[in-house]
């Protein structure tokens, strides 16, 4: 299952640009060509017309997969729940066999509010999200296992 979490402003953004997608390929397909071929010429190539119907076919199967992103997203405020890792929360953790502990802020699935944050969709964070602070768990990250344990999460300051 696929978490694709965002803070109330980063799917409001995230919206806005689907709309920008969409008038996009609606503008692509409504320009002047002529997708023809002379029958005579067998050599015959229409640039524009072929290179503007490959960027529409690029950009409809990314709306495609954005909008499966969109039917399929839960908008969270990090205020619901203290002690569970979720976007617009810090958490500080810890990997097994070290002392320093590390610090980092968790963003929605696509970032546009929170620029220092990382977001969900980031393979670490996604093994963060939903677990609780006190929590130790195994991530495999690019192939390999990490001990990691959860220190503590904090929500920095008020969010929408």
């Amino acid at each position: 299952m696929n978490n694709y979490f965002f803070l109330a402003d980063d799917y409001r953004c995230f919206v806005r640009r689907l709309d920008e997608i969409e008038k996009m390929i609606r503008e692509i397909s409504e320009k002047d060509g002529d997708p023809s071929r002379p029958m005579n010429d067998p050599y015959y190539d229409n640039f524009i017309y072929s290179e503007r119907s490959r960027n529409q076919f690029k950009w409809c199967r990314r709306l495609i997969e954005l909008i499966h992103i969109r039917d399929n997203a839960r908008i969270v405020s990090p205020a619901d729940r203290n002690n569970v890792i979720l976007p617009g929360k810090k958490v500080t953790y810890r990997m097994e066999g070290t002392k320093a502990a590390r610090s980092l802020l968790v963003g929605s699935y696509f970032n546009f509010c929170l620029e220092t944050a990382v977001p969900c969709s980031h393979p670490i964070i996604g093994e963060f999200v939903g677990k609780n602070k006190g929590e130790t768990f195994t991530a495999a990250i690019h192939d390999e296992r990490l001990h990691l344990s959860i220190v503590d999460v904090e929500t920095p300051y008020p969010m929408n």
